[in-house]
């Protein structure tokens, strides 16, 4: 495994070669798939969000930038401990499915087929909701009483 993270191989191929490397018989390969295949899934559709959402706007794609999601719920006036435990629950849930699916449950790959993309959903819904509620407050201020 040492060797392998030495290799002159890209980060994304040692991560493939990583998970090819680890035995069926072996437990730590379910949580080499959860902790890969769970968060993966979230920041994979944050990623490819942002990047087709900057594509349709004819931003730069390729210049810094403060457009993922959780970015744009801090902007808002979310709090950080607030967006990470956001994260780290889509992240567990995903991880759970990940799991499930990798474990071969019955109706884990239809159970993840559907929750995932609503969870996705789910978190661009809610950005764009912190996100009007904040333009709401910006636009009529609560009058200040003594």
């Amino acid at each position: 495994m040492t060797l392998l993270l030495n290799s002159p191989y890209p980060s994304h191929e040692k991560i493939g070669l990583i998970l090819a490397s680890v035995s069926r018989t072996n437990p730590l390969r379910y949580l080499i798939h959860g902790l890969i295949g769970g968060p993966g899934i979230l920041l994979l559709f944050d990623t490819t969000f942002t990047f087709f959402r900057r594509l349709r706007k004819s931003e730069n794609v390729f210049a810094a930038h403060r457009s993922h999601l959780s970015q744009r719920l801090v902007i808002s006036r979310c709090s950080h401990r607030f967006v990470t435990l956001i994260y780290l629950g889509l992240a567990l849930i995903g991880t759970i499915l990940s799991l499930l699916w990798f474990m071969r449950v019955d109706g884990s790959e239809l159970a993840g087929a559907i929750i995932l993309p609503l969870l996705c959903l789910g978190l661009w819904t809610f950005v764009i909701y912190q996100e009007k509620q904040q333009a709401t407050k910006q636009i009529f201020p609560p009058l200040l009483t003594k």
